[in-house]
Protein backbone atom coordinates (compact mmCIF):
# COMPACT_ATOMS: atom_id res chain seq x y z
CA UNK A 1 0.00 0.00 0.00
CA UNK A 2 3.15 2.33 1.13
CA UNK A 3 4.75 1.42 -2.09
CA UNK A 4 1.48 2.29 -4.52
CA UNK A 5 1.21 5.55 -2.70
CA UNK A 6 4.70 6.27 -2.62
CA UNK A 7 4.24 5.84 -6.89
CA UNK A 8 1.44 7.67 -7.45
CA UNK A 9 2.91 11.03 -5.52
CA UNK A 10 5.92 10.20 -7.74
CA UNK A 11 3.60 10.14 -11.04
CA UNK A 12 1.48 13.79 -9.62
CA UNK A 13 5.03 15.28 -9.09
CA UNK A 14 6.48 14.28 -12.51
CA UNK A 15 3.03 15.53 -14.50
CA UNK A 16 3.79 19.22 -14.43
CA UNK A 17 7.90 18.54 -15.38
CA UNK A 18 6.07 16.50 -18.67
CA UNK A 19 3.19 18.90 -19.08
CA UNK A 20 6.03 21.80 -19.44
CA UNK A 21 8.44 19.48 -21.42
CA UNK A 22 5.50 18.83 -23.79
CA UNK A 23 4.77 22.46 -24.14
CA UNK A 24 8.32 23.61 -25.08
CA UNK A 25 8.19 20.70 -27.47
CA UNK A 26 5.15 22.27 -28.97
CA UNK A 27 6.05 25.94 -29.38
CA UNK A 28 9.39 24.76 -30.54
CA UNK A 29 7.79 22.32 -33.29
CA UNK A 30 5.75 25.67 -34.51
CA UNK A 31 8.40 27.75 -33.83
CA UNK A 32 10.50 25.46 -36.49
CA UNK A 33 7.49 25.15 -38.71
CA UNK A 34 7.34 29.10 -38.76
CA UNK A 35 11.04 29.52 -39.60
CA UNK A 36 10.78 26.91 -42.37
CA UNK A 37 7.69 28.88 -44.08
CA UNK A 38 9.33 31.98 -43.94
CA UNK A 39 12.92 30.72 -45.57
CA UNK A 40 10.60 29.04 -48.55
CA UNK A 41 8.79 32.46 -49.38
CA UNK A 42 11.72 34.09 -48.70
CA UNK A 43 13.49 31.96 -51.00
CA UNK A 44 10.45 31.74 -53.61
CA UNK A 45 10.87 36.07 -53.68
CA UNK A 46 14.22 35.64 -54.25
CA UNK A 47 14.09 33.47 -57.01
CA UNK A 48 11.65 35.48 -59.13
CA UNK A 49 13.61 39.09 -58.28
CA UNK A 50 16.99 37.03 -59.71
CA UNK A 51 15.39 35.99 -62.47
CA UNK A 52 13.90 39.11 -63.44
CA UNK A 53 15.21 40.99 -66.10
CA UNK A 54 16.61 44.67 -65.57
CA UNK A 55 17.05 46.66 -68.64
CA UNK A 56 19.44 49.57 -68.39
CA UNK A 57 19.73 52.80 -70.77
CA UNK A 58 21.50 56.02 -70.79
CA UNK A 59 21.95 59.74 -72.45
CA UNK A 60 23.61 62.76 -71.93
CA UNK A 61 21.08 65.79 -72.17
CA UNK A 62 23.70 68.22 -71.40
CA UNK A 63 27.44 68.37 -72.04
CA UNK A 64 30.38 69.16 -69.69
CA UNK A 65 30.62 72.79 -70.82
CA UNK A 66 27.19 73.75 -70.34
CA UNK A 67 26.62 72.27 -67.04
CA UNK A 68 30.24 73.83 -66.11
CA UNK A 69 28.88 77.25 -66.97
CA UNK A 70 25.55 76.82 -64.66
CA UNK A 71 27.88 75.41 -62.00
CA UNK A 72 30.33 79.02 -62.01
CA UNK A 73 27.60 81.24 -62.47
CA UNK A 74 25.84 80.02 -59.00
CA UNK A 75 29.00 79.45 -57.16
CA UNK A 76 31.92 81.57 -59.07
CA UNK A 77 34.35 78.72 -59.25
CA UNK A 78 35.05 75.17 -60.46
CA UNK A 79 35.79 72.26 -58.18
CA UNK A 80 39.68 70.79 -59.01
CA UNK A 81 38.24 67.49 -59.22
CA UNK A 82 35.45 66.36 -60.92
CA UNK A 83 32.22 66.01 -58.53
CA UNK A 84 28.33 64.62 -58.79
CA UNK A 85 26.57 67.94 -58.06
CA UNK A 86 22.42 66.99 -58.52
CA UNK A 87 21.27 63.27 -58.25
CA UNK A 88 17.80 62.97 -58.72
CA UNK A 89 15.34 60.48 -59.01
CA UNK A 90 11.55 59.06 -59.64
CA UNK A 91 9.80 55.44 -59.82
CA UNK A 92 6.57 55.22 -61.80
CA UNK A 93 3.91 54.11 -61.95
CA UNK A 94 1.95 55.29 -58.50
CA UNK A 95 -1.30 53.67 -59.44
CA UNK A 96 -2.86 50.29 -59.77
CA UNK A 97 -1.11 47.70 -62.24
CA UNK A 98 -1.43 44.21 -63.00
CA UNK A 99 1.43 41.37 -62.82
CA UNK A 100 3.53 41.96 -65.51
CA UNK A 101 3.26 45.69 -66.04
CA UNK A 102 6.80 47.31 -66.37
CA UNK A 103 8.06 49.59 -63.46
CA UNK A 104 10.44 52.89 -64.54
CA UNK A 105 13.48 54.26 -62.41
CA UNK A 106 14.45 57.28 -63.94
CA UNK A 107 17.35 59.69 -62.71
CA UNK A 108 18.97 62.47 -63.82
CA UNK A 109 22.67 63.16 -62.70
CA UNK A 110 24.25 66.08 -62.91
CA UNK A 111 28.55 65.86 -63.54
CA UNK A 112 30.80 68.89 -62.64
CA UNK A 113 33.99 68.53 -64.55
CA UNK A 114 37.48 69.21 -62.86
CA UNK A 115 39.79 71.53 -63.20
CA UNK A 116 42.40 68.64 -63.04
CA UNK A 117 40.89 67.30 -66.04
CA UNK A 118 41.27 63.50 -64.40
CA UNK A 119 39.52 60.60 -65.97
CA UNK A 120 36.84 59.31 -63.50
CA UNK A 121 33.79 56.28 -63.86
CA UNK A 122 30.17 57.15 -62.62
CA UNK A 123 28.36 54.31 -62.47
CA UNK A 124 24.43 54.34 -61.22
CA UNK A 125 23.84 51.33 -58.79
CA UNK A 126 19.95 49.49 -58.70
CA UNK A 127 19.25 47.43 -55.49
CA UNK A 128 16.03 45.74 -54.27
CA UNK A 129 15.73 44.04 -50.82
CA UNK A 130 13.37 41.34 -49.17
CA UNK A 131 10.05 42.49 -48.07
CA UNK A 132 10.23 40.63 -45.05
CA UNK A 133 13.88 40.97 -43.96
CA UNK A 134 15.03 44.11 -45.52
CA UNK A 135 18.51 43.69 -44.37
CA UNK A 136 18.69 41.16 -46.83
CA UNK A 137 19.52 42.10 -51.05
CA UNK A 138 17.20 40.13 -53.19
CA UNK A 139 19.34 41.05 -56.24
CA UNK A 140 21.40 44.50 -57.35
CA UNK A 141 22.82 45.69 -60.93
CA UNK A 142 25.43 48.39 -61.47
CA UNK A 143 25.70 50.00 -64.69
CA UNK A 144 28.16 52.47 -65.96
CA UNK A 145 26.92 56.07 -67.50
CA UNK A 146 28.73 56.15 -70.13
CA UNK A 147 32.10 56.66 -71.45
CA UNK A 148 30.98 60.71 -71.78
CA UNK A 149 30.27 60.48 -67.58
CA UNK A 150 33.86 61.48 -67.29
CA UNK A 151 33.95 64.76 -68.97
CA UNK A 152 30.79 66.27 -67.18
CA UNK A 153 27.36 66.76 -68.33
CA UNK A 154 24.08 66.13 -67.63
CA UNK A 155 23.16 61.81 -68.16
CA UNK A 156 19.80 60.66 -67.85
CA UNK A 157 19.23 56.83 -66.45
CA UNK A 158 16.40 54.74 -66.78
CA UNK A 159 15.92 51.40 -65.26
CA UNK A 160 13.09 49.04 -66.56
CA UNK A 161 11.96 45.75 -64.81
CA UNK A 162 8.77 44.05 -65.27
CA UNK A 163 7.30 42.30 -61.56
CA UNK A 164 7.04 38.60 -61.91
CA UNK A 165 3.85 36.56 -61.61
CA UNK A 166 4.00 34.88 -58.26
CA UNK A 167 5.35 37.70 -56.21
CA UNK A 168 4.85 38.05 -52.91
CA UNK A 169 2.59 41.06 -51.93
CA UNK A 170 4.37 43.38 -49.29
CA UNK A 171 6.60 46.46 -49.33
CA UNK A 172 9.95 45.89 -50.99
CA UNK A 173 12.70 48.79 -50.55
CA UNK A 174 14.48 49.71 -53.23
CA UNK A 175 17.37 51.48 -53.04
CA UNK A 176 19.31 53.67 -56.26
CA UNK A 177 23.25 55.30 -55.75
CA UNK A 178 25.43 56.94 -58.05
CA UNK A 179 28.96 56.15 -57.31
CA UNK A 180 32.38 58.31 -58.72
CA UNK A 181 35.27 55.82 -58.78
CA UNK A 182 33.90 53.41 -57.09
CA UNK A 183 32.60 55.32 -54.02
CA UNK A 184 28.76 56.27 -53.14
CA UNK A 185 28.20 60.11 -53.65
CA UNK A 186 24.13 60.21 -53.74
CA UNK A 187 21.34 57.81 -53.20
CA UNK A 188 17.58 57.55 -53.56
CA UNK A 189 15.47 54.72 -51.33
CA UNK A 190 11.67 53.99 -52.59
CA UNK A 191 9.05 51.49 -50.65
CA UNK A 192 7.72 49.26 -53.42
CA UNK A 193 4.50 48.67 -51.86
CA UNK A 194 2.40 45.59 -53.37
CA UNK A 195 -1.17 44.61 -52.39
CA UNK A 196 -3.27 41.88 -54.16
CA UNK A 197 -7.16 42.36 -55.09
CA UNK A 198 -9.49 39.95 -55.62
CA UNK A 199 -9.01 40.78 -59.82
CA UNK A 200 -5.65 40.05 -59.17
CA UNK A 201 -4.06 43.39 -59.51
CA UNK A 202 -1.83 44.60 -57.37
CA UNK A 203 -1.61 48.04 -56.25
CA UNK A 204 1.79 49.83 -56.00
CA UNK A 205 2.18 52.76 -53.86
CA UNK A 206 6.07 53.85 -54.15
CA UNK A 207 7.40 56.21 -51.59
CA UNK A 208 10.29 58.10 -51.72
CA UNK A 209 13.37 59.65 -49.53
CA UNK A 210 15.58 62.01 -51.21
CA UNK A 211 19.32 62.08 -50.30
CA UNK A 212 22.84 63.58 -52.13
CA UNK A 213 26.17 63.64 -49.91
Amino acid sequence: MKLRNVCLLGLLLAAPVQADFFKDLADTIEKTAKRTVKDVASDMTEDLIRAMAVDYQVEQTRSGDEVLEDYRAETGTRPLETIVSSYQCWMTPSGSARPGQEVVIRSVVEIIPGRRGRRVQVEERLSIWDNVDPDTMLTEMTKPLGRSASDGGELRGEFKFTLPEGMPQGVYPVRTEVLLDGEEVGDRRFELQLVMHDDGSITITPATLLALR
